[in-house]
C-alpha cells in the first residue's frame, strides 16, 4: 500500500512506502541509530503530519524520554501531551505548546483517564507478551482517533541480540499483524515495511560487528590518552549518513524487512 488509507486486506501483501522519506519534523536524534529507528523515525514522522492538526490530545506509550513531544511541536501541533511508561526520564509540566502529564505505569496497570487522537507505541510491543495489556487502548481512543505502532519481524533476533536478552521477544511477521490486533478489537488501515536487504546487511556487518571493533581499538588508544573521549564512539558521525544510503539502496532490493510501521483504529 502506498497511502495511508484503506483496511490492509489478509491476502495483500503490503508494499513499501516510499513516501515517508519527505516527512517533515523528524526525531533527527535518531537519524544516526539503527537502520530500524532510522526507517521509523521517517514513518512516524510522514503519517502524524498526514493525520493531526491543531489542538490534539496525544499519548506515547513506553515513550520513555518524551523525544515524541519535539516532533508533534516540529509538525507545528499543540494540546496535551500525555507520557506513559514504568521508567519515564521527564516530568509533568507546561510549556507553550502542550500541557505534559507523565504517569509512571506499566502497559498492563494502565488506566487512562481521557481519550487520545493518537496513541504511539514506538519500539516497545516487543514487550508486549500479550496484547490484552494495551486492550485498553481500544476505549480510550476519540471517534476518530488511530493507533501509530513499530514492531520488528521475527526474523531480526540475530540482528539484536542484546535488545532481547533484556526481555523484548515478542516479534510479529506481517501475517500476525491483523489478527493480533483484532483480538483487542483494533483492525490495521495501514502497513509500511521498515527496512530492506542493504540495512539489514548495515545492521549486521557495519552496527553489530565494525562498531564494536572501532569502539574497542578506540577505547584503547585515544581513550587512555583523553579519558573523557573513551565512551565517544568515533563512527556515530557517519551512521546518518550510512542509514541515508542504505534506504536508497533498499529501494532497488526491497526484501527482508527488518519491522513495520502500522496503524489501527477501533474495529466498530
Amino acid at each position: 500500500m502506498g497511502s495511508p488509507s484503506g483496511p490492509v486486506q489478509a491476502a495483500e501483501r503490503t508494499k513499501y512506502c516510499w513516501d515517508i522519506f519527505t516527512a517533515p519534523a523528524l526525531r533527527k536524534t535518531q537519524l544516526a541509530g539503527t537502520p530500524y529507528r532510522y526507517w521509523s523515525s521517517f514513518a512516524i514522522a510522514y503519517f502524524l503530519k498526514r493525520r493531526l492538526s491543531g489542538r490534539i490530545d496525544f499519548l506515547d506509550a513506553g515513550g520513555r524520554d518524551g523525544g515524541t513531544l519535539s516532533l508533534l511541536k516540529g509538525l507545528s501541533l499543540e494540546g496535551g501531551y500525555t507520557l506513559m511508561d514504568l521508567e519515564p526520564k521527564m516530568a509533568s509540566g507546561h510549556d507553550s505548546n502542550f500541557e505534559i502529564e507523565v504517569i509512571r505505569s506499566s502497559f498492563h496497570d494502565f488506566k487512562p483517564q481521557r481519550q487520545y487522537d493518537a496513541i504511539l507505541f514506538q519500539s516497545c510491543l516487543e514487550y508486549v507478551e500479550s496484547y490484552s495489556d494495551i486492550a485498553w487502548a481500544r476505549d480510550c481512543l476519540k471517534p476518530r482517533g488511530f493507533i501509530l505502532a513499530t514492531v520488528t519481524c521475527k526474523n531480526t533476533r540475530p540482528l539484536y541480540t542484546g535488545v532481547w536478552a533484556q526481555g523484548g521477544r515478542h516479534l510479529l511477521d506481517e501475517r500476525d499483524l491483523a489478527p493480533t490486533f483484532a483480538e483487542i478489537g483494533l483492525r490495521v488501515v495501514w502497513v509500511c515495511p521498515l527496512g530492506g536487504a542493504v540495512s539489514r546487511a548495515y545492521q549486521t556487518w557495519i552496527y553489530n560487528w565494525l562498531n564494536y571493533v572501532v569502539l574497542a581499538i578506540h577505547q584503547r588508544t585515544i581513550g587512555k590518552l583523553f579519558p573523557k573521549l573513551k565512551n565517544r564512539n568515533p563512527m556515530s558521525p557517519c551512521y546518518r549518513l550510512v542509514n541515508a544510503t542504505a534506504a536508497l539502496l533498499d529501494r532497488i532490493l526491497p526484501f527482508w524487512r527488518i519491522g513495520h510501521c502500522i496503524v489501527a483504529e477501533r474495529a466498530d
